[in-house]
C-alpha cells in the first residue's frame, strides 16, 4: 500500500535525483519554444524528467520543472513504490487505494509555505513565472499544463479539483478549456444562469500525487482531494485562500486565485494537445480575471509539455483510466472481465479488454459499460482481446485482431456518439457539436463456437509442463 508520501515538489524532485531520474540543466535556456523543444526530444527517448535552472529573462530563483510523470519508472515513484514495478502492478495499487478515501486537513495559513509572497492588485504579474511557449502554433503561453484547478458546485458542497488548460491573455487574465461535460464546465454554467462569477483557485507545484488525483475522471460528488488523500495513504494538507473560499495545498509551489466572469469571452487556442495535434480552434472562451497570486521563496513553476505520445499525460491516463475503469467492471458490475488497460499511444481515445466471452453479446455489453461512465464515454476504440492476451502488449493485441477479428462479423461501429471535441478526426461542423462514433472491436473468438472450434495456440505454454519447467531452470546454462 503507500508509501511515505511526499510533503511537497520539492522533495519528490530529491527523491527523483536520488533515483538518477532527473537531469538539472544551467545552460541558459528560452522559454520561448527552446524548452518545448528540449521536452519533445527528451520525451521521444524516454529520457529524465528535467529542471531549468537558467531561463531567458528571469532570475536564477525562477526554475521550471518538466516531466515528472514522463515514464512508469518516474510515476511508479510518485506513487511511493519501487522505480521498476510494472505497470500491471501499478494499476492494481492505483486501483487499491482508492478504496479508501482520505478527507483532506486544513491548515493555519500563517504556517504556510505558499504564502511566503502575496501580490494583489497592480502587483499582480502571471508573467513573473517563466512559462514556456511551448509549440510553435500555439496560441499563447499556456501557464496551466501540469497543476490543480479547484472550484465549487453553487447547488452543495461539492469540491472539483481537475486539470483545464490554462492560456496567459496578459498579465491579470488566463483563458481556461473546460469542455462539455466536464464538471468545471457544469459548475460555470450554474454560476452563469445566477449571472454570477465563478470562484477558482489554481495550484502549480506540489506533490505530483495532486495532479494525478485531478486528472482522475471520478464520478460526479467526488472531491478529488479525499483521492489524493487515498492515494498518499496520509491527509493532503490545505490552506484556505485569500481572496477567495476555496482551500488549496499548503506547500504550493504558486497559488492563482480569482473568478470566471459569466458571460464574458476572449478569444483562447489553439494548443499543441494530448491527442499529438494542435486540439481547439481559436474562439471564445471563458477567463479568469485574477485576484491574487502567492507563491514560495525561490518557486518551481511545473509543467508538461502536451502533443504526441509519450509524454506525462499519457503515463498518467494509462493508469488511472485502466484502474478506474476496470474497477467499475470488475468490483461494481461484476462483468467478468480479467483486465483494462488505456494505452498511451492511442491518446485518450481507445480502450484495450482482456475477457473471456462468456455469452454471445458479453463484449457488447463491456463496451457500452465504459461508454456509460464519465471517464469512459470517450473511448472511442473499444477493443477486446481474449484473457490470454496481455493488454499492455500491443504486438499481442495486434496479433489477436488479424486473427481472431472476423471484420463483417466482428467490428460494430456505433454512429452519432458523444465524443471529445479535440479528437483530430472530427470535421469543423462534427467538433462543434461533439457528434462522433465508436465502434467494438471484437478479437476475441465467439462465445457460442464449441471448443473443438476454437484454434490451439502454439507458443510456449503449449508445451508440456515437465519441457518448460526443464527450459526455465535452464536458462542460465544456456548462455542467456
Amino acid at each position: 500500500m503507500a508509501g511515505n508520501p511526499f510533503n511537497d515538489l520539492r522533495e519528490f524532485i530529491q527523491k527523483l535525483e536520488e533515483e538518477g531520474e532527473l537531469k538539472r540543466i544551467n545552460a541558459e535556456v528560452d522559454w520561448d519554444l527552446e524548452i518545448g523543444a528540449i521536452m519533445r526530444k527528451v520525451h521521444d527517448v524516454e529520457g529524465p524528467a528535467i529542471l531549468f535552472e537558467k531561463i531567458k529573462d528571469y532570475a536564477k530563483e525562477f526554475n521550471f520543472f518538466c516531466g515528472g510523470l514522463g515514464t512508469y519508472s518516474r510515476y511508479a515513484i510518485a506513487m511511493g513504490v519501487a522505480k521498476d514495478t510494472g505497470i500491471r502492478e501499478i494499476i492494481k495499487e492505483y486501483r487499491d487505494r482508492i478504496k479508501s478515501p482520505i478527507k483532506p486537513k486544513i491548515l493555519d495559513k500563517t504556517k504556510s509555505p505558499c504564502k511566503e509572497n502575496i501580490l494583489i492588485g497592480e502587483d499582480i504579474d502571471l508573467f513573473r513565472f517563466p512559462t514556456p511557449f511551448w509549440h510553435q502554433w500555439d496560441g499563447g503561453r499556456y501557464m496551466g499544463t501540469f497543476h490543480t484547478v479547484t472550484v465549487r458546485d453553487p447547488d452543495s458542497d461539492w469540491v472539483n479539483v481537475a486539470l483545464y488548460r490554462m492560456m496567459i491573455h496578459d498579465k491579470r487574465t488566463l483563458g481556461i478549456m473546460m469542455m462539455p461535460g466536464q464538471h468545471g464546465n457544469i459548475f460555470y454554467k450554474k454560476y452563469e444562469e445566477r449571472n454570477q462569477s465563478m470562484p477558482i483557485a489554481i495550484s502549480i507545484g506540489q506533490d505530483p500525487i495532486n495532479v494525478i488525483a485531478a486528472a482522475g475522471g471520478f464520478e460526479a460528488g467526488v472531491c478529488e482531494w479525499d483521492m489524493a488523500g487515498a492515494l498518499r495513504g496520509k491527509p493532503v494538507e490545505l490552506v484556505k485562500c485569500e481572496t477567495v473560499d476555496l482551500n488549496i495545498p499548503a506547500t504550493a509551489e504558486i497559488v492563482i486565485e480569482g473568478e470566471v466572469l459569466p458571460f464574458e469571452r476572449k478569444e483562447e487556442g489553439i494548443f499543441g494537445e494530448y491527442t499529438g495535434y494542435y486540439g481547439g480552434i481559436k474562439s471564445p472562451r471563458p477567463f479568469i480575471k485574477v485576484k491574487c497570486i502567492t507563491y514560495r521563496n525561490n518557486p518551481i513553476h511545473t509543467g508538461l509539455l502536451e502533443g504526441k505520445p509519450p509524454q506525462d499525460n499519457c503515463i498518467m491516463l494509462t493508469i488511472q483510466n485502466s484502474a478506474l475503469i476496470g474497477k467499475v467492471l470488475e468490483d461494481d458490475l461484476k462483468l467478468g472481465i480479467k483486465e483494462v488497460f488505456d494505452h498511451p499511444w492511442s491518446a485518450g481515445h481507445g480502450i484495450i479488454v482482456s475477457m473471456k466471452p462468456l455469452y454471445p453479446g458479453h463484449v457488447n455489453r463491456v463496451a457500452h459499460a465504459i461508454w456509460s461512465m464519465k471517464l469512459g464515454n470517450q473511448r472511442d476504440y473499444f477493443i477486446a482481446v481474449g484473457e490470454d492476451i496481455d493488454p499492455t502488449n500491443l504486438n499481442e493485441v495486434l496479433w489477436s485482431i488479424c486473427t481472431r477479428c472476423k471484420p463483417d462479423r466482428d467490428i460494430i461501429p456505433i454512429p452519432r456518439d458523444r465524443t471529445s471535441i479535440l479528437w483530430p478526426c472530427l470535421t469543423p461542423d462534427e467538433r462543434e457539436k461533439a457528434i462522433g462514433c465508436k465502434v467494438i472491436i471484437d478479437a476475441t473468438f465467439p462465445a457460442e463456437w464449441p471448443t473443438e472450434w476454437i484454434p490451439r495456440v502454439c507458443d510456449f505454454l503449449d508445451y508440456d509442463e515437465r519441457v518448460r519447467e526443464k527450459v526455465v531452470s535452464r536458462w542460465k546454462e544456456y548462455g542467456f
